[in-house]
């Protein structure tokens, strides 16, 4: 091998001084620091290391760093300059003749230059993504956040935060983040309870750092922690903090922040990071001494003594509220903070510290997305070509793999050629934010400079004049912008509305095993693994199915004409599946595509087999409720291909005609089905539980509930039943594919799990699952001799008890379900089931019900289907809840659109509270003057926002009439007797065969009229059949005449509207 020559095998090179944040060599000529304890060294731009550290540590000061690695602090470092080598005293700056100790020659070591000759910067690649070399943390005193919405989104859009640490929030529940901030934050609230006024912090981070809310280092003290996680060091804990001055010269609130400190210090080399308002004025930070004759002497030695023993340095130094230092930033390591200057503030409090961390923090970037513009796209082009493509596909002999296969593809392509498409990322930018106020908002920051320099009335006169031409400019840019949106188009409305009810904050780091995971792709494996735990492993022993005389359903045969149909009914804003085809450009050539699917339809079904595509769902993690860090706390949510749905829309609508022929269905279940609903469900339930206490009987009522009920289906056993219901040959193949070689994965921000196998349970985001899980739970009832209730998994089972001898039944039809689901392996979860007794009297009859062993708790209310059933049939509880619930819905519209034109406000009103107070309304419609005037007081309030008028010598009536809204009680009433009209047409299954017509009609009955029903109790003679009865007899007969339910309605209105 000649000189220069290069090895033909030289392997991976392995630096001798790599650095160990980057992985490269901390090479001559540049600036690097060396642990004394594990000799791992730093580049100290990776690692934030500002130049005033670095020098201080060349200079043998009394600087410190801590090393990442092993968290062992510094107090100096080695520092090399281009001639000197490693000394085994680390503690000294290398002189130029200290290389004589060293067995390596002077070119060995890879040197670090002296920070006073060299000040390069390490050379980036050209096309890496920019890296954040520092943190931006603002802390503000907000004293209410609720009207700074356009100054808290302006200081945002000017200063660009990566971390708010906010006090004096001033929020409750009701309030949701997504209203005050930038959709880009995530914020984590503690606020104070309802009737607790004022307080509340806050941490908000911006979306792309790894942060996780830390409940576990609460205490009773207002403070919130937050963990983030940092580029080759552990994570690091920022909290914020508020203490009241009410509380004056006690010292138990930092007895807690103590607690709290204690807890976080855990965190071992884990760096704190701690700020808000301690209302402390009267602490020289410089010195770290209490100011003579301070009214606060021992809260404020207090203090002092939780920094010393926490090792916190603080780092604001200028006052923040007039002379006062009220908001602090306390750290235990100030070597990282660079700098920290003042902005001007949104309160009374005239300055927020902005502080610069000199650190990494790591970056989760969402991935763009790809967007076809098919409003933009050449529709003759993508017709034309689909249909040459049907054409040809129709005539080939091939499978339905290979058919699907090309017809995708062929989509897709045509796709990419007739519809223009952009890549769309998630903008930052505050959309009403102009070059105006962003010219108003530096002219206040120099304004505030220049009093903060000079102190002097004129230059402090001057700042409040921008501030209040900035303050009064940014807000009414806020206000033409929400109008703007709100009045632009209904879609753009409803987005707006949606962003902000919604705290969506997507999936944050998730615990595994202990640990928090960060990586995308790892949760999603996390949360996959979750899912696939509550899959059932189905034993190899079927049960016997009962044999029944029903007919065998006949083989599928799909029409051109119906599949045009289904595509053109197509809902083009729903998300696509896994195969990537939208439902837009099916709508939009439904003809053209037609003819390709219902060939391949058809072979499908004749054949059993589906395309992979079809059996794939894309699963998308829901958070219910508690900690966002488990993934036991997410519920999984399919996207499934639309091409299948379609399919599926014809076979259940065959498999449904079937079983409807043959009342397959049992009659008790009311769920996913036509004819049947919720209040359906609730108005037969009810009666049967007022007719009882009518009698002055009383009515055990079991609620059960199901374990995860959707994923845990056994699949062959859901075919026996399948087959015992007349669904065999083709369509049974079919389906048995169709269940049992799905797969899912899970996506987290664009990033995909690994595919599982799904073993059980019916597909959720599909046609078919519901049909499927109601043929399941089918022959549930059987064999049951108390009153059965189902809607879909809601399962309620009640008697009514006359003697002991009822209630043992009762024990003993639970028995039988308990039998049920042992053998049928779907399992109920006992800790959710609950019992309770209907009655009046003082006495009640106990029994402590069983199931699996377990006593069921016993409970005075519970939620059934939306509506609160107490134990004495009042309706109270239930109107104090839906009442709550409006006045929230009705607080929001006034927060957010309390600028809008009166056309908006009311329309936000109709359909975001109004329908809170009427759902179900027939079932608890009140009779009570007090409740009826509690529901319509809502309506009352509504009507003076969206008139804008509160003036107490107006006339609310008059509002109403000019607005052209009906009473709530009128409403109600119209709703039960629309009911009513249906059920009496067949249009609705409520029975009505209990229900006698008059013999003969007269001057008070007409020959539509039913007789009264006589009743014992109010709760009865209120409830839906008897009294929609005596509505329902005094209407004119040529309205009970009328068939069609739309006409009915608008002619009982009109009727009611005029007896009002």
């Amino acid at each position: 091998m000649l000189s220069g020559d290069l090895h033909p095998n030289p392997g991976p090179y392995t630096p001798k001084f790599p650095c160990v944040l980057c992985g490269k060599a901390a090479k001559w000529g540049q600036r690097a620091v060396c642990c004394d304890q594990c000799q791992g060294w730093y580049h100290i731009n990776c690692m934030s290391m500002n130049s005033a550290v670095y020098q201080g540590i060349a200079a043998n000061s009394n600087a410190s760093w801590i090393c990442c690695q092993c968290g062992i602090p510094n107090f100096s470092s080695s520092l090399f300059s281009n001639s000197d080598p490693v000394l085994s005293n680390s503690f000294a700056c290398l002189s130029p003749d200290a290389h004589s100790i060293t067995s390596d020659p002077p070119i060995s070591p890879l040197l670090t230059s002296s920070p006073a000759t060299n000040k390069s910067r390490p050379e980036r690649r050209p096309h890496s993504k920019p890296i954040r070399s520092n943190l931006k943390v603002l802390v503000i005193n907000f004293q209410g956040l609720r009207n700074k919405v356009a100054d808290l989104n302006a200081c945002i859009d000017e200063n660009n935060p990566d971390v708010i640490i906010g006090t004096e929030t001033h929020l409750n529940s009701s309030v949701t983040s997504n209203e005050l901030f930038p959709s880009n934050y995530t914020v984590f609230r503690k606020d104070r309870n309802y009737g607790q006024s004022k307080g509340g912090v806050l941490i908000a981070t911006k979306n792309d750092l790894l942060a996780t809310y830390r409940p576990d280092l609460d205490s009773d003290c207002e403070v919130v922690w937050v963990s983030l996680e940092i580029q080759g060091a552990k994570q690091i804990l920022i909290g914020s903090f508020y203490r009241s001055h009410k509380y004056g010269n006690s010292t138990d609130y930092l007895d807690q922040l103590r607690a709290s400190l204690r807890s976080a210090s855990k965190n071992k080399n884990g760096q704190i990071y701690l700020a808000g308002d301690f209302n402390l004025p009267d602490i020289d930070w410089s010195s770290r001494s209490v100011q003579p004759g301070s009214q606060y002497l021992d809260l404020s030695k207090c203090m002092l003594d939780v920094c010393n023993e926490f090792g916190l340095d603080q780092m604001v130094s200028e006052p923040t509220r007039v002379n006062n230092i009220l908001d602090i930033f306390l750290t235990t390591n100030p070597t990282l903070v660079d700098r920290s200057t003042l902005i001007p503030g949104i309160s009374d409090h005239d300055g927020i510290p902005m502080i610069m961390i000199s650190t990494r923090p790591k970056i989760s970037k969402q991935r763009p997305r790809k967007v076809y513009s098919f409003h933009k796209a050449d529709i003759h082009g993508i017709k034309s070509e689909l249909s040459k493509f049907s054409a040809n596909l129709t005539k080939q002999e091939c499978s339905v793999q290979t058919m699907y296969s090309a017809l995708e593809g062929k989509i897709k392509e045509v796709m990419d050629t007739y519809v223009p498409s952009r890549i769309v990322r998630k903008r930052n930018q505050t959309p009403w934010i102009d070059k105006n106020i962003k010219r108003l908002l530096n002219r206040k920051q120099r304004a505030y400079n220049t009093w903060r320099k000079t102190r002097t009335p004129s230059s402090f006169e001057n700042f409040k004049t921008q501030r209040k031409l900035t303050h009064k400019t940014t807000r009414t840019a806020y206000r033409n912008y929400v109008n703007t949106v709100c009045t632009d188009s209904p879609k753009r409305f409803w987005s707006f509305i949606k962003n902000l009810r919604c705290d969506s904050v997507g999936i944050p780091s998730l615990k595994s095993d202990g640990i928090l995971v960060s990586e995308n792709t790892q949760k999603a494996n996390i949360l996959n693994e979750q899912f696939k735990k509550v899959f059932t492993r189905e034993n190899d022993i079927l049960p016997p199915v009962d044999s029944n005389t029903i007919p065998t359903m006949p083989d599928i045969e799909v029409s051109l004409e119906g599949v045009v149909k289904l595509l053109k009914e197509l809902n083009p804003n729903k998300a696509s599946g896994p195969d990537g085809i939208p439902a837009h450009i099916l709508k939009l050539a439904a003809e053209e595509v037609a003819p390709a699917l219902c060939s391949i339809f058809q072979k499908s079904l004749d054949t059993g087999v589906l395309p992979s595509s079809w059996l794939c769902a894309n699963i998308s993690p829901v958070f219910k409720k508690g900690d966002r860090s488990l993934a036991s706390n997410y519920r999984p949510v399919s996207l499934t291909s639309i091409c299948c749905k379609v399919l599926e829309h014809i076979i259940h609508s065959q498999i449904m005609g079937h079983f409807d022929n043959y009342s397959v269905i049992t009659n008790r279940q009311h769920g996913f089905r036509q004819r049947h609903s919720c209040e359906s469900q609730l108005i037969l339930t009810t009666n049967d539980l007022v007719q009882s206490l009518d009698h002055r009987s009383q009515t055990d009522m079991i609620i059960m509930d199901f374990s995860k009920a959707f994923d845990t289906v056994p699949h062959n056993r859901l075919l026996c039943k399948l087959q015992n219901y007349g669904i065999k040959g083709h369509t049974l193949t079919w389906i048995s594919n169709f269940l049992k070689l799905r797969k899912q994965r899970v996506v987290v921000g664009g990033d995909f799990s690994d595919w599982v196998d799904v073993i059980s349970g019916v597909p959720q985001g599909t046609v078919l699952g519901p049909l499927l899980f109601l043929v399941y739970i089918n022959d549930l009832p059987d064999n049951i001799s108390s009153e059965v209730r189902l809607f879909a998994d809601d399962c309620v089972i009640y008697r009514q008890i006359k003697n002991n001898l009822d209630q043992v039944q009762l024990q003993k039809d639970l028995n039988t379900l308990s039998e049920w689901q042992n053998k049928w392996q779907m399992h109920f979860n006992t800790k959710k089931c609950f019992s309770m007794r209907i009655t009046h009297s003082r006495n009640p009859k106990l029994f402590n019900y069983t199931l699996d062993k377990d006593i069921l708790e016993s409970t005075a209310s519970h939620t059934y289907l939306g509506v609160d059933i107490s134990n004495n049939l009042t309706w109270n509880r239930h109107i104090n809840h839906i009442t709550s619930s409006a006045n929230r819905s009705l607080a929001f519209i006034r927060r957010n659109l309390y600028s809008c034109p009166r056309s908006v406000k009311a329309n936000a009103y109709l359909t975001l509270v109004r329908p809170l107070l009427e759902y179900s309304s027939s079932v608890w419609d009140p009779y009570t003057v007090s409740l009826s005037n509690k529901v319509e007081q809502i309506q009352r309030r509504a009507a003076r926002f969206v008139c804008n008028d509160y003036s107490p010598h107006s006339s609310v009536t008059e509002m109403l009439k000019d607005l052209g809204w009906d009473s709530l009680k009128v409403r109600r009433t119209v709703n039960r007797l629309a009911i009513f009209h249906k059920a009496r047409l067949g249009l609705l299954a409520l029975p009505m065969n209990n229900l006698q017509p008059v013999r003969r009609p007269s001057r008070h009955h007409h020959s539509n009229s039913f007789l009264h029903i006589p009743t014992n109790k109010d709760c009865y003679k209120y409830s839906f059949f008897p009294r929609t009865v005596r509505d329902w007899n005094l209407l004119p007969q040529n309205i009970t005449d009328l068939e069609d339910p739309k006409q009915f309605k608008s002619a009982a209105l009109r009727i009611l509207r005029r007896d009002d």
